[in-house]
């Protein structure tokens, strides 16, 4: 059987090549290809092109890995489909090259030298990934071509695209032209790692490659990320060196300790000075992490800045936050074992008890300086410098670090408010937080600045990046202008506001909040719980919202709706007869009904 592969470029995208649609085009291989235990290999062949649906791709890849030697007559269509646009998919068609052996591994040697194959580019990770798969001849070619590569931003983004397959490369090549190219190296580390999964297995073998003791620490912490107490020390000693690699990583790690690394504070200031910007941020962005509570903010601009540096714990985290008040559960004496919509696990605590018994505030708390630490507020002349300079980024880390050491001082405060009138986002939302010290302060200024701040911050409403901050400002500016301003923003929201916001006008007067019942009571009936706790407030007048409520046929809206008329109490009488109609065998709507009659009565 005769199978002619001409190979379109709309079937194939290389990956970080140059290869022009008419130069792939014009590759082809005409090959008799037999029939193997009923597989038809020109069918198989055929279902590896990019047009189809990528599952198939996989599935006829994982065929052919089945057949060994026998799908050595299709090594042509094998090598160009490491090409594929879609990872899946390269992983896949490694698979049967691999299993093929000898006549596979030669072509990709020839591919491995010259970069291209029958005239098309190739996709170097691809060929050097399948290649480490096929045997110590075969790692050995790679190594001697790594080796060879000339250190630059080619060999380090080559390294990068190997992923953890690149790591024992990369750490060999530190020192390479005179390091020029380490801290490049050390920084797309911190980058990769939160993107692979990781684990202290998966850095061993850079660990084996790398020179040095300091070196496989630096390694270590910034694949990890999550840098070890027990070498606070270490870190400090780096910020003081001047090694750039280790001192910048010295700050990163720091920085994620937080207020464990504070001792170390003094060098951390003097890296404010360092030439590189990237370092100087880094210095900021660790000072900032010494006066709040947990590890460094996330920086998009400083590689890896974020816990862990994992999706799944900045979910966890934001959870714990929105738990903390959006679902407080009141004690029903014992464990209850219902398994329901809300949750499968018996628990404790049920009963949303939407009354704002929470500790956390409505609005973050201005730092206390006097729990700032002497070293951390020598620092503020040269962050004033930085946050006053062009350099954005210099500006922004500098303001929040300001900010976070809740400096009230003139000049902070007149550039920030400087910084609302520009369209810079990022400015805007640091100098909104920094102001939130100043509070009301700020429209009690000489006419007209005083006047003409309040409007100025309530225009920061209207954009999602300032809409929280500038929401939070207002809240402690404390006008019934400001507050109308937030609360109209909130009700016009599509969707579940940012609890942030829903805290900030959790203690509003009833008169800010009158004007927007109707919305307030759309958006309760709507799914969102936490417009109970402002409805609770206006007592008979939102009464008919409970009432619908009570009739849901999911438990959790029954549950709040019940409790939320228990607060409400005396106003609610006239739904008492309707709340004991209810017969719910549930132990603990049971106790709900109990508990609110009897604070109605």
């Amino acid at each position: 059987m005769i199978l002619a592969l001409t190979l379109a470029a709309h079937c194939f995208s290389p990956i970080g090549s140059s290869a022009s649609p008419e130069l792939f085009s014009n590759a082809s291989h005409s090959l008799a290809l037999p029939a193997v235990f009923g597989l038809d290999l020109e069918e198989l062949a055929a279902k590896l092109a990019a047009d189809q649906p990528a599952a198939d791709r996989i599935a006829a890849a994982q065929e052919l890995a089945g057949l060994g030697k026998k799908a050595s007559k299709i090594v042509p269509a094998l090598i160009l489909a490491l090409n594929d646009t879609e990872p899946e998919v390269v992983d896949s068609i490694a698979l049967p090259l691999q299993s093929i052996g000898k006549k596979a591994r030669e072509p990709l040697e020839v591919v491995l030298a010259s970069g291209e194959y029958e005239g098309v580019a190739m996709s170097q990770p691809a060929v050097i990934k399948t290649m480490l798969g096929m045997g110590g001849k075969a790692t050995r070619l790679v190594t001697g071509h790594m080796d060879e590569m000339q250190m630059g931003s080619d060999k380090i983004q080559l390294m990068s695209d190997l992923g953890v397959t690149g790591l024992p490369y990369l750490a060999a090549s530190f020192g390479e032209a005179d390091g020029a190219f380490d801290l490049e190296m050390m920084r797309m580390l911190r980058s990769m790692a939160a993107k692979e999964p990781r684990n202290a297995e998966s850095i061993e073998p850079a660990l084996k490659a790398a020179k040095g003791a300091d070196l496989k620490l630096a390694l270590e912490t910034s694949w990890l990320q999550y840098p070890d107490k027990a070498s606070v020390e270490q870190y400090g000693a780096w910020v003081a060196g001047d090694d750039p690699v280790l001192i910048e990583t010295g700050l990163w790690a720091l920085g994620l300790l937080g207020k464990d690394g504070l001792g170390h504070a003094g060098a951390v200031a003097q890296q404010l000075n360092a030439s590189d910007p990237t370092t100087r941020a880094t210095a900021a962005w660790a000072l900032t992490s010494f006066a709040t509570p947990g590890p460094g903010p996330v920086v998009a601009e400083i590689p890896g800045s974020f816990p862990a540096a994992s999706k799944k714990f900045t979910a966890k985290i934001e959870k714990a936050k929105e738990t903390d008040v959006y679902v407080i559960w009141r004690q029903t004496a014992k464990a209850l074992g219902y398994k329901g919509r809300i949750g499968t696990k018996a628990r404790a605590f049920w009963g949303m008890a939407p009354t704002w018994t929470s500790t956390t505030l409505p609005v973050p708390e201005t730092p206390d300086r006097a729990k700032i630490s002497k070293e951390l507020l020598s620092a503020e002349d040269r962050l004033f410098e930085l946050a006053s300079g062009e350099s954005g980024l210099d500006a922004r880390l500098a303001s929040d670090a300001l900010a976070a050491f809740g400096n009230k001082e003139d000049r902070c405060r007149d550039l920030w408010l400087q910084w609302l009138s520009t369209d810079d986002l990022p400015r805007v939302h640091s100098a909104l937080v920094g102001l939130r010290a100043f509070g009301r302060d700020l429209i009690m200024m000489k006419p007209p600045a005083g006047p003409a701040n309040e409007p100025l911050i309530a225009g920061h409403l209207a954009k999602s990046e300032t809409m929280v901050p500038a929401a939070q400002l207002l809240t402690k500016i404390m006008t019934p202008t400001a507050w109308s301003a937030v609360v109209e923003r909130m009700t016009q929201l599509e969707g579940k506001p940012p609890l942030e916001m829903i805290l900030a006008i959790s203690r509003y007067d009833l008169e800010a909040l009158r004007p927007y019942l109707p919305q307030m009571q759309v958006l309760y009936e709507g799914g969102n719980y936490m417009f109970s706790a402002f409805l609770i407030k206006f007592g008979a007048e939102a009464l008919g919202s409970f009432e619908k409520e009570l009739s849901s046929k999911l438990m959790d809206r029954r549950m709040v709706a019940i409790e939320s008329l228990g607060h409400i109490g005396k106003d609610a009488r006239g739904l008492l007869p309707r709340l004991r109609q209810i017969q719910d065998k549930n132990p603990v709507i049971q106790k709900l009904v109990s508990d609110a009659v009897k604070r109605i009565q």
